[in-house]
Protein backbone atom coordinates (compact mmCIF):
# COMPACT_ATOMS: atom_id res chain seq x y z
CA UNK A 1 0.00 0.00 0.00
CA UNK A 2 1.19 3.30 -0.96
CA UNK A 3 -1.20 5.74 0.90
CA UNK A 4 0.63 9.05 -1.22
CA UNK A 5 0.66 7.02 -4.51
CA UNK A 6 0.92 9.98 -6.38
CA UNK A 7 2.23 8.80 -9.99
CA UNK A 8 2.64 5.11 -8.42
CA UNK A 9 6.75 5.75 -8.68
CA UNK A 10 7.20 3.57 -5.53
CA UNK A 11 4.06 1.22 -6.26
CA UNK A 12 5.81 0.02 -9.43
CA UNK A 13 8.98 -1.56 -8.33
CA UNK A 14 6.49 -3.35 -5.52
CA UNK A 15 4.84 -4.78 -8.05
CA UNK A 16 7.64 -6.16 -10.18
CA UNK A 17 9.04 -8.05 -6.80
CA UNK A 18 5.74 -9.53 -6.50
CA UNK A 19 3.50 -7.32 -4.37
CA UNK A 20 -0.74 -6.95 -4.76
CA UNK A 21 -0.26 -2.93 -4.71
CA UNK A 22 -2.69 -0.82 -3.74
CA UNK A 23 -2.69 3.27 -3.71
CA UNK A 24 -4.30 5.81 -2.62
CA UNK A 25 -3.97 9.39 -3.13
CA UNK A 26 -6.12 12.61 -1.99
CA UNK A 27 -5.19 14.28 -4.97
CA UNK A 28 -7.49 12.99 -8.09
CA UNK A 29 -5.51 14.74 -10.70
CA UNK A 30 -2.37 13.10 -10.59
CA UNK A 31 -4.26 9.52 -10.32
CA UNK A 32 -6.18 10.46 -13.79
CA UNK A 33 -2.61 11.11 -14.66
CA UNK A 34 -3.20 15.08 -15.08
CA UNK A 35 -0.38 16.23 -13.48
CA UNK A 36 1.74 16.02 -16.92
CA UNK A 37 -1.35 17.43 -18.71
CA UNK A 38 -1.37 21.45 -19.80
CA UNK A 39 -4.55 23.06 -18.61
CA UNK A 40 -6.25 23.03 -21.51
CA UNK A 41 -6.41 19.38 -21.41
CA UNK A 42 -7.10 19.26 -18.00
CA UNK A 43 -10.37 21.50 -18.46
CA UNK A 44 -11.18 18.59 -21.47
CA UNK A 45 -10.79 15.57 -19.28
CA UNK A 46 -12.64 17.69 -16.22
CA UNK A 47 -15.23 18.55 -18.90
CA UNK A 48 -15.54 14.81 -20.29
CA UNK A 49 -16.09 13.58 -16.21
CA UNK A 50 -18.77 15.90 -16.11
CA UNK A 51 -20.68 14.65 -18.93
CA UNK A 52 -20.59 11.26 -17.13
CA UNK A 53 -17.83 9.92 -20.25
CA UNK A 54 -14.57 8.28 -18.99
CA UNK A 55 -12.73 11.19 -18.74
CA UNK A 56 -8.53 10.70 -18.35
CA UNK A 57 -5.06 11.19 -19.63
CA UNK A 58 -5.68 8.97 -22.71
CA UNK A 59 -8.86 10.24 -23.19
CA UNK A 60 -6.36 13.10 -24.74
CA UNK A 61 -3.93 10.82 -26.21
CA UNK A 62 -1.48 10.98 -22.90
CA UNK A 63 0.05 7.91 -20.70
CA UNK A 64 -1.90 6.82 -17.88
CA UNK A 65 -0.40 5.75 -14.77
CA UNK A 66 -1.07 2.26 -15.79
CA UNK A 67 0.86 2.45 -18.59
CA UNK A 68 3.90 1.76 -16.84
CA UNK A 69 2.45 -1.38 -15.14
CA UNK A 70 1.37 -2.53 -18.98
CA UNK A 71 4.79 -2.13 -20.46
CA UNK A 72 6.47 -4.24 -17.85
CA UNK A 73 3.87 -7.00 -18.02
CA UNK A 74 2.79 -6.29 -14.46
CA UNK A 75 -0.22 -5.90 -12.46
CA UNK A 76 -1.89 -2.64 -12.58
CA UNK A 77 -2.23 -1.16 -9.29
CA UNK A 78 -5.65 -0.73 -7.57
CA UNK A 79 -5.57 3.11 -6.96
CA UNK A 80 -8.03 5.06 -5.38
CA UNK A 81 -8.85 8.79 -4.45
CA UNK A 82 -9.44 9.10 -0.94
CA UNK A 83 -7.13 11.02 1.62
CA UNK A 84 -4.94 8.80 4.29
CA UNK A 85 -7.42 9.46 7.39
CA UNK A 86 -10.28 8.41 5.38
CA UNK A 87 -10.14 5.33 3.07
CA UNK A 88 -12.10 3.36 1.58
CA UNK A 89 -13.83 0.20 2.78
CA UNK A 90 -11.32 -1.96 0.66
CA UNK A 91 -8.32 -0.19 2.30
CA UNK A 92 -9.58 0.33 6.10
CA UNK A 93 -10.35 -2.83 5.79
CA UNK A 94 -7.43 -5.04 4.89
CA UNK A 95 -4.23 -5.80 6.36
CA UNK A 96 -1.23 -5.28 4.49
CA UNK A 97 2.34 -6.65 4.37
CA UNK A 98 3.96 -3.46 3.93
CA UNK A 99 3.44 0.07 3.57
CA UNK A 100 5.65 1.90 1.40
CA UNK A 101 5.45 5.61 0.60
CA UNK A 102 7.15 9.39 0.71
CA UNK A 103 4.59 11.81 2.28
CA UNK A 104 4.49 15.14 1.53
CA UNK A 105 5.82 17.57 4.08
CA UNK A 106 5.59 21.52 4.02
CA UNK A 107 3.77 23.17 1.55
CA UNK A 108 3.21 19.94 -0.40
CA UNK A 109 1.21 18.11 2.59
CA UNK A 110 -1.24 20.74 2.45
CA UNK A 111 -1.94 20.20 -1.06
CA UNK A 112 -2.21 16.60 -0.41
CA UNK A 113 -4.85 16.57 2.33
CA UNK A 114 -2.64 16.44 5.64
CA UNK A 115 -1.63 19.30 7.76
CA UNK A 116 2.08 20.53 7.48
CA UNK A 117 2.77 19.69 11.22
CA UNK A 118 0.72 17.74 13.94
CA UNK A 119 2.27 19.93 16.80
CA UNK A 120 3.29 16.63 18.14
CA UNK A 121 7.15 17.27 18.83
CA UNK A 122 10.14 15.65 20.67
CA UNK A 123 10.36 18.92 23.31
CA UNK A 124 13.79 20.42 20.96
CA UNK A 125 11.23 22.04 18.56
CA UNK A 126 11.63 19.30 16.08
CA UNK A 127 7.58 18.55 14.75
CA UNK A 128 6.44 15.20 13.39
CA UNK A 129 5.06 16.44 10.21
CA UNK A 130 1.06 15.43 9.87
CA UNK A 131 1.42 13.28 7.00
CA UNK A 132 3.98 11.01 8.93
CA UNK A 133 1.25 11.50 11.83
CA UNK A 134 -1.40 10.11 9.47
CA UNK A 135 1.14 7.50 8.13
CA UNK A 136 1.53 5.81 11.59
CA UNK A 137 -2.11 6.02 12.14
CA UNK A 138 -2.92 3.99 9.62
CA UNK A 139 -0.20 1.43 9.93
CA UNK A 140 -1.57 0.73 13.49
CA UNK A 141 -4.49 -0.25 12.26
CA UNK A 142 -3.49 -1.81 8.56
CA UNK A 143 -0.25 -3.27 8.98
CA UNK A 144 -0.12 -7.13 9.39
CA UNK A 145 1.86 -8.60 12.33
CA UNK A 146 5.49 -8.38 11.34
CA UNK A 147 4.22 -6.52 8.38
CA UNK A 148 6.93 -3.14 7.24
CA UNK A 149 6.12 0.49 7.31
CA UNK A 150 8.63 2.06 4.66
CA UNK A 151 8.92 5.72 4.30
CA UNK A 152 11.33 8.55 3.44
CA UNK A 153 11.71 10.97 6.37
CA UNK A 154 12.60 14.95 5.59
CA UNK A 155 14.98 16.51 7.31
CA UNK A 156 15.19 20.04 7.55
CA UNK A 157 18.09 22.38 7.83
CA UNK A 158 18.60 24.12 10.85
CA UNK A 159 17.87 21.20 13.07
CA UNK A 160 18.17 22.36 16.69
CA UNK A 161 21.73 20.37 16.83
CA UNK A 162 22.67 20.97 13.04
CA UNK A 163 22.64 16.87 13.22
CA UNK A 164 19.82 14.67 11.53
CA UNK A 165 16.98 14.33 13.06
CA UNK A 166 16.43 11.34 15.37
CA UNK A 167 13.07 9.91 13.87
CA UNK A 168 12.62 7.32 16.42
CA UNK A 169 12.95 9.76 19.45
CA UNK A 170 10.55 12.18 17.69
CA UNK A 171 7.68 9.34 16.93
CA UNK A 172 7.95 7.88 20.78
CA UNK A 173 7.43 11.28 22.06
CA UNK A 174 4.73 12.30 19.52
CA UNK A 175 2.86 9.19 21.17
CA UNK A 176 3.45 6.92 18.16
CA UNK A 177 6.35 4.44 20.41
CA UNK A 178 4.33 1.52 19.60
CA UNK A 179 4.69 1.70 15.88
CA UNK A 180 8.33 1.38 16.47
CA UNK A 181 9.32 -2.49 16.42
Amino acid sequence: LDPFCGSCSLLLPCAYFGAETFGLDADDSVLLGLASARRDQQKQIREAQEKGMRGSASSIGLPEISSNFVEKGLPVPRLFHAPIDKPPPEVAETFFDAIVTDPPYGLMAGRRGVAAEDGQGDGDGVCVPGSVSSLLQLASSNLKEGGRLVFFWPTFEGSPDGKLIDASRVLRSGGHGSILR
